[in-house]
């Protein structure tokens, strides 16, 4: 094998096979890159003039995005079914494909006229699997693509892609048609039948079962919004109206002090006079004790509006 030098990105003009479905590199592995740089150098070939990919893209895709010009690369001659293979072969290795993308590999393959069961001793798995890999790409091209007309199309069918056994696939398929599962509850229902091992049927039910429960708590959540809002106005108005007589109080207790203070109280009963020793008729109090209690009164509306602040 010939040793790693860096190869100008502008060289490399393409991939033979993109063996994963994404375009983006995640936000970790270009950081990594940018910080410590391509670790493995990627494979790659002369073709036409300049070279094609075998294995890297992802790193590949990384360095252009980084703005870099050069990339460590292996330059190998080989022939179009081997360079598949060893690619097919890293991808495995690394365990970076889904069942999807390995059925997706799988039947390109195939269509190339090269051997399925040669291709099982290179990379390691059943001929049997293979078919099942196969037959799960199939499945998902007719009706995985268009699961739902929504944005989250695409990552729903990445989910049902992950599931090795096309029969699953294609009932959570029908499944997400017929209750119309986002994307969360989609993968969660993959979790169930891929890792608990429940039938599809059961793992759907118990995620309709959340959402009914979800629904329940939403309810009952908007019901205890309404009701606060409606038990918030009422304090607000009974607050208000309690303001509004505390402020009423408040300004016919001033009035009486400092007619108090002034001796200019004038009723049948107790008439302008200086003589301290007035009493009121109804009570008895003395006019200098009726003073103090106004005082204790007003004093106690301050401290109740302190604590409603």
């Amino acid at each position: 094998m010939s040793e790693a030098a860096e190869v100008p990105l502008a060289k490399i003009t393409g991939f033979l096979f993109e063996f994963r479905q994404e375009d983006e590199p995640d936000p970790e592995f270009v950081a990594s890159v940018e910080k410590h740089g391509v670790k493995v150098p990627i494979l790659i070939r002369p073709h036409d003039g300049a070279y094609q990919g075998i294995d890297g893209r992802r790193r590949f895709l990384t360095c252009k995005k980084l703005g870099k010009q050069t990339i460590p690369a292996t330059v190998e001659e080989m022939d179009d079914q081997t360079a598949f293979e060893l690619a097919l072969i890293a991808n495995i290795q690394r365990k970076s494909l889904t069942p999807y993308e390995e059925g997706r590999a799988y039947s390109e393959y195939q269509k190339h006229g090269w051997s399925l069961r040669r291709l099982a001793e290179k990379v390691g798995v059943s001929h049997e699997t293979i078919r099942h890999r196969i037959e799960l790409f199939e499945t998902l091209q007719r009706t995985g693509v268009n699961i739902v007309d929504s944005k989250s199309s695409s990552a729903i069918a990445r989910e049902v892609s992950q599931i090795e056994d096309p029969k699953a696939a294609r009932e959570l398929i029908e499944k997400i048609k017929e209750h119309d599962l986002s994307y969360e509850e989609t993968k969660q229902a993959r979790k169930l039948i891929q890792e608990e091992k429940e039938p599809v049927k059961r793992a759907v039910e118990k995620v309709l079962e959340e959402r009914a429960m979800e629904e329940d708590v939403q309810k009952t959540v908007e019901e205890i919004i309404k009701a606060n809002k409606k038990t918030k106005e009422e304090l607000e108005y009974e607050a208000d109206t309690e303001w509004r007589a505390l402020g009423e109080n408040r300004l016919l207790s001033a009035h009486f002090l400092e007619g108090v203070r002034n001796k200019k109280i004038f009723c049948p009963n107790h008439p302008a006079s200086k003589d301290s020793t007035l009493v009121w008729s109804c009570c008895g109090t003395p006019l200098e004790k009726a003073v103090e209690l106004c005082e204790q009164k007003i004093a106690q509306g301050r401290r109740a509006r302190g604590r409603k602040k």
